[in-house]
């Protein structure tokens, strides 16, 4: 058990979420690590999704609503709930995503263990229908910024950061935010640790996700590279080279 049950302030954005967020919001109020609040921000859904959280919010006065008045995208959304986080702890769960019960607490306990202020996990991969698809997906046990600019270890739901170390790290406006931040987090000395746990189910949602188009994607990951973190360009291939083998490698089986 973590003795110290440090708050933990749970960042989720959902836009058109009316589908999968219950099980999502679900699996935050099963975890054993009790002490914790969710900020979830509907990023101006047309659907029922504000309703699906504010009847959520209702149940558990740990769970906050936040509305916005119009689209802004997952990384200004996110910025959204930041702002009014309390928490020492950092922790992100998007709304297709879900965590098993133990998540928070084992993070938080490896966090401690291995003296790191950063920390994130492995997962598996669930359809639609809960349905597990392909291998358990391990994570190296440490990261650095170097190695981190060719690799896609780190997956957005998986992701806890102390921010009485590191600070509130925002999101910026970029394809990637996710990737920018931990990049950014990491340039500030974060110390990181990979939990090679099965602890997180990531929702393969189809092709309509930021990931679902690699080409586009691909450009840009280069675009990121070469003009957000600045690399030269021999240093931009070799990371985009290392990037792309590691992404397929870990795609190469659904």
């Amino acid at each position: 058990m973590v003795q110290n049950m440090e708050l933990v302030s749970i960042i989720m954005p959902a836009h058109f979420a009316e589908k999968h967020i219950w099980s999502s919001v679900e699996s935050v109020m099963k975890q054993s690590h009790t002490n914790w609040e969710l900020f979830i921000i509907d990023d101006c859904s047309k659907d029922n999704t504000l309703s699906v959280i504010r009847n959520l919010a209702s149940q558990d006065e740990r769970i906050k609503v936040v509305s916005l008045e119009k689209n802004v995208g997952p990384a200004m959304a996110r910025n959204a709930g930041l702002k009014k986080a309390r928490g020492r702890y950092i922790a992100f769960l998007d709304s297709d995503d879900y965590w098993l019960p133990n998540k928070l607490q084992r993070s938080l306990e490896a966090m401690k263990n291995n003296s790191a202020d950063f920390i994130y996990t492995s997962y598996r991969r669930v359809d639609s229908e809960n349905n597990k698809l392909g291998r358990f997906i391990h994570v190296p046990k440490s990261m650095t910024y170097s190695k981190l600019l060719g690799n896609t270890a780190i997956t957005t739901s998986t992701v806890v950061y102390d921010s009485s170390v590191i600070g509130k790290v925002y999101m910026q406006d970029v394809y990637y935010d996710d990737f920018a931040c931990w990049l950014e987090i990491l340039k500030r000395g974060g110390k990181a640790y990979g939990l090679n746990e099965d602890l997180t189910r990531y929702r393969l949602t189809g092709i309509d996700s930021v990931s679902g188009n690699k080409i586009n994607s691909a450009k840009k990951v280069w675009w990121q590279l070469r003009h957000h973190e600045k690399l030269g360009l021999i240093s931009a291939i070799r990371a985009f080279m290392s990037y792309s083998i590691r992404g397929y490698l870990k795609h190469r089986k659904l």
